[in-house]
């Protein structure tokens, strides 16, 4: 969780707009970044989702970083991979 509230902080306020503006071209970006981020309560609740995102995220990447007893990690990371390979797929090429 504690990861997850940093990135929420560190990332909009210092990462998202000179990204935007070097890889796609948005001149201006980080401005409009810091904008938003003037909204109250703005940097607050991007500092709880990354900590609520990290706090989820925990139990899923834990057994594919650390391995289960009796079973390879190839195989509980390849399942992974497998299925948000798929999930990704699903979600840019489904329906």
């Amino acid at each position: 969780a504690g990861i997850g509230a940093t990135v929420g902080y560190v990332a909009p306020n210092h990462v998202y707009g000179p990204v935007m503006e070097y890889v796609y071209g948005m001149d201006g970006m980080a401005q409009s970044i810091q904008v938003v981020l003037n909204v109250p309560f703005a940097t607050e609740v991007s500092v709880v989702t990354g900590a609520v995102a990290g706090t989820l995220l925990h139990p899923l990447l834990y057994f594919p970083m650390n391995g289960i007893q009796g079973v390879h990690w190839r195989y509980y990371s390849g399942a992974a991979l497998a299925l948000v390979t798929s999930a990704l797929y699903y979600v840019y090429y489904g329906q």
